[in-house]
């Protein structure tokens, strides 16, 4: 009987440098050495191939016989799109070369299909004289693998992209290419970066001898950087400097690798030969190949932080710019967005005056997050300062706001709400006037520790056309708290529970009496965090008023 190995890998592009290792160790316990460095660069190809095309969990499986070892990788894809072998066979780019590499290293391979999954499957001889190939190998792509050195330079280039794919940072990026290029390829080297508007600018250097590193910076301060354009060439620039300055960094001898993507340059990466002289001949389409990966790796990068950029522009600008003070209240806001800050976060919240003696709050959940959240909050927050300020009552102001949303149609999100007004009592205190649509209720601490809700709740916004609804009362005195949230609180998961459960939420506000409303606040962000070891996946908003 074969034995048969396998293991399931997550559509993660770290997952292929585990399916490497498992290959590499499998075939080791199974005997099969001499088939290990082709199987983990096939294996390595054919996860990255399921993993970016595919997208979807992979699972990889070893079966040995007496002389052959073979290699399934298995995807959720059953998409039948194959290269013609033989075609498009430009042997430097880096993507679809997937299906081409087992055509050049196997004894055979193949790709099967069942309903919801697809093969590709490789068989490789375990014995010193190989059998013949079952495919031609096509003789564009021949000569870059025909031996042991290009065959461990397309693992050298396999490690180099899961390396690069592993940050979406741009320095992060630029550092890991250059210590990827050194030792290995060069003695030391220096990425010139251009930037949107096409300036160039020397970005990062590193040398073999770190302690030469800031000679090596200042010299190339000094010469004219390379242009980012053509292929890779030789590069003179650091000629005409004085000789035994270029001792100390390793000599002038360099060669200049173009980076671009998208047909655009994004830099170019100068490389120092410790010999001197350019590279062989043989070895440039591996050198234009990680030139290549980089260029991705970086617009990839760049494309990301301008995504980043835009989507915490967007959020600042439906979060008030200040909040401002209220005559007798102290208060103080706590919100964390959730994820890395590439998208728009649902959770908001407001505080605004809206006429003499009068102030308003708002804290609200849009469902879901990204552009269509975020136009449904700016429709809430210019809405609820614009009725405010018109002079409508609380009621009336979600009323008509339920309507507005309504009135989007698909562009429409369900949201949450609790929206309120306080203004001064003739006495001491403040009067509160609240609707809470959906919305977590409020909840009020009195100095004594009682803790009661201070609204009742009604219909969530966008659910139900021509709803009503009623405003709740309450008077708060001098040291009571009033604590609004969202569900990123109420809703925090930790072992199996909710923060919220059993009254979780009132239990730990009724231990915070006579506290600030900014120490209530941080008490109850540290709870939060503490509730569960995760970072949660959920906006959080908290809003605390505590009358003077």
């Amino acid at each position: 009987m074969q034995p048969i190995v396998r293991a399931a890998y997550p559509a993660d592009r770290a997952a292929v440098a585990q399916a490497r290792r498992f290959v590499r160790e499998t075939l080791l316990a199974l005997g099969a050495d001499d088939a290990i460095d082709d199987a983990v660069l096939l294996t390595s190809e054919l996860a990255t191939n399921a993993v970016t095309h595919a997208g979807t969990p992979f699972e990889v499986i070893c079966r040995a016989a007496d002389t052959s070892v073979q290699v399934e990788v298995v995807d959720g894809a059953p998409a039948r799109v194959l290269p013609a072998p033989g075609r498009g066979g430009d042997p430097n780019r880096i993507s679809g070369r997937g299906l081409l590499m087992p055509v050049m290293l196997a004894a055979a391979w193949g790709v099967s299909y069942a309903a919801d999954s697809k093969t590709v499957w490789f068989r490789l001889c375990t014995r010193a004289s190989p059998a013949p190939r079952a495919t031609p190998v096509p003789t564009v792509v021949q000569p870059a693998c025909a031996d042991r050195l290009h065959q461990g330079w397309l693992s050298f280039l396999a490690e180099a992209g899961d390396l690069l794919a592993g940050t979406l940072d741009e320095a992060m990026l630029v550092a890991l290419a250059a210590q990827i290029v050194v030792p290995r390829l060069a003695c030391w080297c220096a990425f010139y970066r251009v930037d949107d508007l096409g300036y160039t600018e020397l970005a990062h250097v590193w040398h073999t001898d770190e302690r030469r590193i800031g000679t090596l910076r200042e010299l190339l301060a000094k010469a004219a950087p390379p242009l980012a354009e053509g292929g890779v060439r030789p590069w003179t620039g650091l000629r005409e400097l004085p000789a035994d300055r270029l001792r100390e960094v390793g000599g002038c001898g360099a060669v200049a690798m173009p980076v671009h993507a998208r047909w655009r340059s994004l830099g170019t990466l100068v490389l120092g030969r410790p010999d001197g002289g350019p590279f062989p001949q043989e070895m440039l389409w591996m050198v234009e190949d990680l030139g290549h990966r980089i260029g991705i790796g970086l617009d990839n990068a760049r494309m990301y932080s301008r995504q980043q950029a835009v989507s915490q522009a967007l959020q600042h600008s439906l979060l008030p710019y200040t909040v401002p003070d209220i005559p007798g209240v102290e208060h103080s806001v706590v919100y964390r967005p959730a994820g890395e800050g590439h998208d728009v976060g649902g959770d908001f919240y407001d505080v605004f005056e809206a006429g003499p003696g009068r102030w308003r709050f708002a804290i609200g959940d849009v469902c879901g997050t990204g552009p269509e959240a975020a136009a449904v909050t700016g429709l809430a927050r210019h809405a609820l300062r614009l009725l405010a300020g018109e002079g409508h009552g609380v009621a009336d102001v979600i009323t008509r706001l339920n309507e507005a949303i309504l009135q989007e149609g698909a562009r429409g999100r369900l949201m949450t709400l609790l929206h309120g007004e306080l203004v001064r009592s003739p006495g001491a205190g403040v009067r509160l006037t609240l609707v809470s649509a959906g919305h977590p209720l409020p909840l009020r601490l009195s100095p004594s520790g009682e803790v009661t809700a201070a609204a009742g709740a009604q219909l969530l916004l966008g659910a139900v056309g021509g709803a009503e609804f009623e405003e709740d009362t309450v008077d708060l005195a001098p040291g009571d708290v009033l604590l609004c949230v969202t569900d990123g609180v109420t809703e925090r998961r930790g072992d199996g529970r909710l923060l919220d459960d059993d009254d979780g939420l009132a239990r730990l506000l009724a231990g915070w009496t006579h506290l600030s409303a900014g120490a209530v606040a941080e008490r109850l962000r540290q709870a939060v965090e503490a509730f569960a070891a995760d970072p949660g996946s959920d906006d959080l908003a908290m809003l605390v008023l505590r009358v003077l």
